[in-house]
């Protein structure tokens, strides 16, 4: 079953969520879904891992949602992806 990360009510329809069948090489990521749109963000970067469709679209407060709830939301990457950890990146740089 996938993470979603709850949001304001004043964000909604807006839903930030981690999937279970990510790729195992993949970028740790969430994807923030807005109807049928979706985007890609790094949780270890901090940026958009897409060019289309345009990040601009994204409300600069879903993004503020997810940065403000960046630990809960590597953790829980972490405990699905335990081959393709946050951490891992972090401690090598």
């Amino acid at each position: 079953m996938p993470y979603e990360l709850l949001l304001p009510n004043a964000l909604r329809p807006w839903k930030v969520k981690i999937f279970d069948n990510e790729l195992l090489f993949e970028e740790p990521h969430v994807t923030i879904i807005f109807k049928s749109t979706r985007w890609r963000f790094s949780l270890r970067s901090r940026n958009f891992l897409d060019k289309s469709p345009e990040p601009s679209q994204v409300p600069s407060r879903v993004v503020a949602q997810i940065e403000a709830n960046l630990e809960t939301l590597c953790d829980e990457w972490n405990a699905r992806f335990p081959t393709n950890p946050i951490a891992q990146l972090e401690e090598e740089e």
